[in-house]
């Protein structure tokens, strides 16, 4: 997996295990994936966390939650606050293999 930046360069990859991955279902079949900490690394929060605060200046880490959804067929990054759920969207690359753990998480395809 890796994190499509705002500048429209890619962070390095980071391998994502999707084994305390949430799966929220919403009300209009929308479909996220909350990405627990131990999912990714702490690089992976950290880029995270940059692109959040070159919006947002300075905030807690410890407030932001990371997760992952398809936008026409396409994988997303959300990095949201949970106290004011404040929020940015960057672009990901995914492997094969996610493609297919998250596809099996939910029994859809995103392909």
């Amino acid at each position: 997996m890796q994190i499509i930046l705002r500048n429209g360069g890619k962070t390095s990859e980071f391998e994502c295990k999707f084994k305390e991955t949430e799966t929220i279902y919403y009300p209009n079949g929308k479909v996220e994936y909350k990405l627990s900490k131990d999912d990714v690394n702490s690089h992976f929060r950290c880029c995270a966390d940059l692109e959040y605060q070159k919006k947002y200046k300075n905030v807690d880490a410890k407030l932001l939650e990371y997760y992952l959804h398809f936008e026409n067929s396409k994988p997303n990054l959300i990095v949201r606050n949970k106290n004011d759920d404040t929020s940015i969207q960057r672009g990901l690359v995914i492997t094969p293999s996610e493609m297919e753990i998250i596809e099996k998480i939910t029994n859809r395809m995103f392909r």
